[in-house]
């Protein structure tokens, strides 16, 4: 893909691009939708094409970071939406071509359904520390507004979920790095 900063940023205006490597336009819209997943580094060059900066190149998510999501979110942070998180992308709620960072302060899951209302349909959403969530319509009225987080399923409390998950963790990661358990002989 091919775009200019002011066409990702604002939309399509005069001289700016949004097509694919071949040439065919691309909604801008799009682009960004794609851009949400895509590992993208940005570069900005002057007049005679000389590369003055080149941009962040770490965006999307770690795996630890999508842990400690799946932690706090069992499914869409859209208050009304059941998706289940594994089903979720990833989402940064301030983009990251407008200056989003990726900490977790600035990273929801939203299903593709909510992802697409937030790119193609212009709609907003802010995210509170406490994980209080925005939906804002593309006129800027507020549609709902409400808790993120998710309790953790089958009346589990948050806290055991979270230290049951920490030690499945834990176990993967040290098998992972010393293979698999060996058998002590019997006394």
């Amino acid at each position: 893909m091919l775009t200019d900063y002011d066409t990702l940023r604002d939309g399509v205006h005069h001289g700016g691009v949004s097509e694919t490597d071949a040439g065919v336009p691309v909604p801008a819209e799009s682009v960004r939708r794609l851009a949400c997943d895509a590992e993208i580094i940005p570069f900005v060059m002057d007049g005679a094409g000389v590369v003055l900066d080149e941009g962040r190149a770490k965006r999307t998510a770690t795996p630890e970071q999508r842990r400690a999501l799946r932690a706090m979110h069992r499914h869409c942070v859209h208050p009304d939406c059941t998706v289940a998180f594994e089903h979720c992308d990833v989402r940064h709620i301030t983009p990251w071509w407008d200056g989003g960072t990726s900490g977790l302060d600035n990273l929801a899951p939203v299903c593709s359904r909510h992802h697409h209302l937030a790119h193609e349909g212009r709609w907003m959403s802010s995210l509170r520390p406490d994980r209080t969530v925005e939906w804002q319509r593309p006129d800027g009225t507020t549609y709902v507004a409400g808790s993120s987080a998710s309790v953790a399923p089958n009346g589990v409390s948050s806290e055991l979920h979270d230290l049951l998950q920490a030690v499945i963790d834990n176990a993967i990661r040290l098998r992972r790095a010393n293979g698999p358990p060996t058998r002590l002989p019997a006394p």
